[in-house]
């Protein structure tokens, strides 16, 4: 079970909340956690503004937080315990399919910029995670070209389904989904016969769709295959 915060206000103003709740005074929950007298009043009025997880961790300990709440109450304001850290960072990597050394340039590209320039991300977006989106996106199209002009002709159709199926995605909601899903998935790992069953299915779908959407004329139908 999840825990969710229902609390609009920053992290500062929910420990003063909670600290008053239990009747602590400001500089004596400081000394309790071994800082100086005025760190607990820094942190409220919002002139400490990332204290440490494990500090934080402390502090929701100490002004009364149940345990099994506290990591989830932390997560929404921003705090992550060093596990959740890095399992969103395994998912952002997987996501954007970035080696571990591409994300430490990303993450360091993006500490660099907000620092010198804050409204550079809201302006421009993800400094090095937008090179990198498109580079393969320039790689993607260079493959592209490539197959375009393959001798046999069945590229240049490729292609040109490929770009219908993307266009449509923009309105179709169910065709984005269903292409989000089919390549969230590393598909070269199939062999032929796998290849041959999902094919052999698809076009039992879609000759279902073209005789039922076939107002006039012949329905497209594909015959099953054997092999690729």
């Amino acid at each position: 079970m999840k825990y969710y915060l229902n609390f609009d206000g920053t992290i500062g103003e929910f420990i003063k909340l909670h600290r008053k709740k239990q009747k602590i005074s400001a500089r004596d929950l400081s000394r309790e956690l071994g800082k100086g007298d005025a760190y607990i009043s820094q942190i409220e009025n919002g002139r400490n503004k990332n204290p440490d997880y494990d500090v934080v961790y402390s502090i929701f300990q100490k002004v009364g937080i149940d345990e099994d709440k506290i990591e989830d109450y932390l997560e929404s304001f921003n705090y992550l315990s060093p596990e959740r850290e890095q399992d969103l960072i395994d998912k952002q990597m997987h996501r954007y399919e970035m080696t571990a050394e591409e994300f430490k340039q990303y993450e360091e590209s993006e500490r660099e910029i907000r620092n010198s320039n804050p409204e550079y991300f809201i302006n421009t977006g993800d400094g090095l995670l937008k090179e990198i989106i498109n580079g393969r996106l320039n790689k993607i199209n260079s493959i592209l070209k490539d197959v375009s002009v393959e001798k046999s002709g069945e590229g240049f159709n490729l292609v040109k389904n490929l770009e219908n199926t993307l266009n449509n995605m923009q309105n179709n909601k169910r065709l984005y989904l269903f292409i989000q899903k089919l390549f969230d998935n590393n598909l070269s790992l199939l062999d032929e016969d796998s290849f041959v069953r999902i094919l052999n299915t698809l076009y039992d779908e879609m000759n279902k769709a073209e005789e039922e959407n076939a107002s006039w004329g012949k329905p497209n139908i594909k015959q099953k295959i054997n092999k690729l």
